[in-house]
């Protein structure tokens, strides 16, 4: 638990994001315990050594028949960027997706992320002319 939630802090910071530090243990600890909606999975190289992680949520989509699921978050560290890491992880979930009978799968990526965008499009994911609103929830 403590070093996933360590590796999502270091997500938020490389990314310049918030901190959200309830939420993101509300939602490991969901995890953990099973909920079938959410799967995160360390990456790990050589010797056990963690070089990120891979969290996957699973919804529903009329538009496309079925299920679909989203990589919520995908995060390699510093130290082990421009091995393939992140292509290896897209490529373990597609095959974890193609399990779970998921028909599409979506991801977010920062503006300011150009490198990371030309890698997911290079696996085959495209930009939309929609634009992906949100409301935080109570």
């Amino acid at each position: 638990r403590a070093q996933v939630i360590a590796l999502c802090a270091a997500y938020r910071v490389a990314d310049d994001q918030p901190s959200a530090e309830r939420e993101v243990q509300c939602a490991v600890d969901d995890a953990l315990r099973g909920d079938p909606l959410v799967l995160i999975y360390l990456i790990e190289l050589g010797q056990a050594r963690c070089a990120g992680y891979l969290a996957i949520t699973i919804g529903y989509s009329i538009e496309v028949g079925g299920r679909d699921a989203f990589v919520d978050e995908l995060y390699v560290e510093d130290w082990a960027r421009g091995q393939g890491i992140g292509t290896r992880a897209l490529a373990f979930a597609e095959g974890v997706c193609a399990e779970l009978r998921v028909k599409r799968l979506c991801m977010e990526v920062e503006h300011e992320n150009p490198r990371a965008r030309r890698l997911y499009e290079k696996l085959g994911f495209v930009a939309h002319s929609r634009t992906t609103l949100s409301k935080r929830l109570a």
